[in-house]
């Protein structure tokens, strides 16, 4: 399952995100907000077809808990298959 960037969400939102979809630590969450941030895109977990559209659903309905005013609406993410 694969995040991508859009330079409009902050790291803020991508470690809570990553922190109450997936179960990451902050660390881990921070470590995949700056992939994004530096490669456009991050590989957030390989999993099962199923699991991973669930996921992606998860995450396009995604609402942080604490969004800040002018936090645009969800991240894209998207599956492709391993390699």
């Amino acid at each position: 399952m694969i995040l991508h960037d859009d330079d409009e969400h902050t790291h803020r939102y991508v470690v809570n995100m990553m922190m109450q979809i997936f179960g990451y630590d902050a660390s881990k969450g921070f470590q995949i907000a700056c992939e994004v941030n530096e490669s456009g895109r991050a590989i957030v977990v390989t999993c099962h077809k199923e699991l991973a559209e669930f996921r992606v659903d998860q995450i396009h309905k995604y609402v942080d808990e604490l969004p800040a005013a002018n936090e645009p609406g969800p991240m894209k993410a998207s599956m492709e298959p391993a390699e």
